[in-house]
This record gives structure tokens, sequence and C-alpha cells, in this order.
């Protein structure tokens, strides 16, 4: 039980960065506009995390550290053991 849970906060955590970094790099780099990604911006990070910026850039982190604390590994990569 524990290790499953673990692994799906692993995951969440990995997946929330990689949202993170598709987010900034399109909306920075390429110049996409927001309008073009709406489920990114209103369901999961507006609804989700209540457009909270601690929330939103400090979740990965925490779930990290929380991890490590309690495993003694913080598993960036989940799919790595």
């Amino acid at each position: 039980m524990k290790a499953g849970i673990c692994t799906v906060l692993s995951w969440w955590a990995f997946a929330h960065l990689t949202l993170i970094a598709v987010t900034l790099f399109s909306l920075e780099a390429i110049g996409v506009p927001q309008q073009d990604f709406p489920w990114m911006f209103e369901f999961y990070f507006d609804q989700v995390l209540r457009g909270e910026r601690v929330l939103i850039f400090g979740l990965p982190i925490v779930i990290w550290i929380g991890l490590w604390s309690l495993t003694g590994s913080p598993k960036v990569f989940p799919w790595k053991t």
C-alpha cells in the first residue's frame, strides 16, 4: 500500500512538473497564446490548484521532499526503482 501511494505521488509530481515545463515553453519560447490551451490553465492550474502560485510551482518539490523523508528516496524519476 505504501509503495503504491509513493508511486502515484511520484508520477503526479513528475507529470505536474512536465505540465509546467510544457506550458512555460509554449507560452514564452514558442509564443503560443494562452487561449489555445484553455484546458491546461482553466482546469488544472485554476480549478484544481486554485491559481495559487505557491502550489503550482512548489507542489513537486514538496512531494519529493515528503517521499524522501518517508522512504529515503525522492523518486524524481518514477520509472527508476
